[in-house]
């Protein structure tokens, strides 16, 4: 989903989309996937080099719930001032800064910008483990393991 989001992006655009993670294994993902040079926010937060390259870039940062709220807000400066726009992708739901407070959250809840959800579940292609993850992801613990029980997984 994230690839071909991305490439609408820069096919609408006419601009380059640079991809980035808070954590080395999240960049990790990202390259597997075929995105060319993920790097950290850290690295792009301390890195002349790689600030350069992505000034007047889009910025997108996938497992953006893994962001804290100062590294949220240093990544917030740095596009407002290199003429950046940012996609933040990740659930809120899903996982934390390890650092206090929950910027994605609060980016969701302030209703300051602008975002989307994805309403339907793609990965999961067979229907008793599609079904069992649905009732996961709508907080039905009891009932979503119950359905992997009965499919063996």
């Amino acid at each position: 989903m994230l690839d071909q989001a991305v490439r609408a992006i820069a096919d609408l655009s006419g601009l380059d989309v640079i991809a980035f993670a808070p954590s080395a294994s999240a960049t990790e993902i990202l390259r597997k996937q075929g995105f060319k040079s993920p790097a950290t926010v850290q690295k792009l937060l301390a890195d002349p080099e790689l600030q350069r390259l992505a000034s007047g870039k889009i910025l997108l940062v996938d497992e953006a719930g893994l962001l804290s709220v100062r590294e949220t807000r240093q990544l917030l400066s740095f596009a407002a001032g290199n003429d950046c726009r940012m996609i933040l992708s990740g659930h809120s739901r899903q996982r934390h800064s390890v650092e206090r407070r929950d910027a994605l959250r609060i980016l969701e809840k302030s209703a300051l910008v602008a975002s989307a959800a994805l309403t339907r579940i793609f990965r999961q292609q067979v229907p008793a483990l599609r079904a069992a993850i649905e009732e996961l992801s709508q907080g039905k613990t009891e009932e979503g393991f119950d359905k992997l029980d009965r499919f063996g997984a």
